[in-house]
């Protein structure tokens, strides 16, 4: 099983790949968020991941990786889940 939650287990080195970025979006990391993910972007292509697939996985990675991207305010986090919490009253 990859350890990538959106990418399968496509090439050499995926696993490693994923597993480096899970730590460096780690609270505490000291990596920025774009950074982790050019180094993702990176390591797979080095493993010899289809370019296209990549490239794929860069861009989705780069919208909705901020949910799981650990090195953010405790306040931004709060003021999310506030907002889900309204949404879903609103719509549910």
């Amino acid at each position: 099983m990859s350890n990538c939650n959106f990418l399968p287990n496509v090439g050499k080195g995926t696993d490693t790949c994923c597993g480096q970025h899970d730590k460096d979006y780690a609270a505490g990391s000291g990596v920025a968020r774009l950074d982790a993910d050019r180094k993702l972007r990176n390591c797979l292509l080095e493993n010899g991941n289809p370019r296209w697939l990549v490239c794929l996985a860069f861009w989705l990675i780069r919208l909705f990786g901020w949910v799981f991207y650990k090195n953010r305010t405790r306040t931004r986090l709060e003021r999310i889940r506030q907002l889900i919490k309204g949404w879903v009253a609103t719509y549910f």
